[in-house]
């Protein structure tokens, strides 16, 4: 659904394992995370850099990606900032995507909504 596979940017990477699955897709992929210990636990990839810094200050130019994922770790983030930066770092009809890696259970009621 992105407009273009040049770049996207995992925010809140953890140890980069959403970040090497984009990686099968797009040509750069910037992950970042604010824990220099989650960090030590990424594997590298040859288009994966990694920097040390939060998702509400990115260090990324303004429109240069084409996605940004949170993945299972937007609850992490100052939402208002982190949403600033998500709109100043994505292109012209880029996508801002939340995912989790498994399905989430409240009750039977909510659930079925």
């Amino acid at each position: 659904l992105a407009p273009d596979r040049r770049r996207a940017w995992d925010a809140g990477t953890g140890n980069g394992q959403a970040a090497r699955m984009l990686a099968r897709h797009f040509d750069q992929i910037f992950a970042s995370d604010p824990s220099a210990g989650q960090l030590a636990h990424a594997s590298s990839h040859p288009r994966v850099t990694y920097a040390v810094e939060p998702a509400e200050q990115c260090s990324l130019g303004d429109g240069s990606c084409d996605l940004v994922l949170a993945a299972t770790a937007l609850h992490w983030f100052k939402h208002e900032q982190f949403f600033h930066e998500a709109r100043r770092v994505l292109r012209p009809g880029g996508l801002l995507a939340a995912i989790g890696y498994d399905w989430f259970y409240v009750d039977p009621e909510v659930d079925s909504l």
